[in-house]
């Protein structure tokens, strides 16, 4: 099966419908990712309320290139909205919702 997160290019920069919060976090995300030197494997976004962290979640696997993406909530609604932000099956899904990727299936 193929990987969105590696095979898809996200629609993000210009992306009007992406708050400009989660596209600066996106873009330091993937600076970040292609620095060789940074030894460290963590990293942290800092967003105030209601800027969108959970779509800058969502679009992060695409600054790393991720194979796999594990989301930690701290709660179970959190892990629930989090959980809808990636459904493909979930009309309001943050990458349809933000047309962050267009045309194909997600999966392909």
């Amino acid at each position: 099966m193929t990987n969105p997160f590696q095979n898809r290019q996200p629609h993000i920069e210009n992306n009007q419908l992406i708050r400009t919060p989660q596209r600066e976090a996106y873009l330091a995300l993937s600076e970040y990712a292609t620095v060789q030197d940074n030894a460290e494997r963590e990293v942290a976004i800092v967003l105030p309320v209601g800027c969108g962290k959970s779509g800058c979640i969502t679009i992060a696997p695409f600054a790393f290139r991720a194979r796999r993406t594990l989301v930690v909530a701290p709660g179970v609604s959190i892990a629930q909205q989090l959980g809808q932000d990636f459904d493909p099956s979930n009309a309001g899904m943050f990458y349809q919702k933000c047309a962050v990727l267009t045309g194909m299936s997600l999966v392909q």
